[in-house]
């Protein structure tokens, strides 16, 4: 009998770190999570920043220039 009451007390020890461990990666994903959608939204405005560039009047005429460039590569 003794020896099933350790392993109880020890299987119990063992869940209550268990679910120590699970809340704290819990948050850990909920900051990862957080960090995604910042880095997203970042990710979006700079593209539509390349898209509004690229679709200037300066970027256009400038274009024969890149492509000479580009060719002395």
């Amino acid at each position: 009998m003794r020896m099933e009451e350790e392993e109880i007390r020890l299987l119990r020890a063992t869940v209550t770190e268990q679910r120590r461990q699970l809340r704290r990666l819990s948050r850990e994903l909920d900051k990862k999570d957080e960090e995604i959608g910042v880095l997203k939204e970042k990710l979006i405005i700079a593209t539509d920043q390349v898209l509004e560039m690229r679709s200037s009047p300066s970027w256009k005429i400038t274009r024969p220039l890149r492509l000479i460039r580009m060719m002395r590569r």
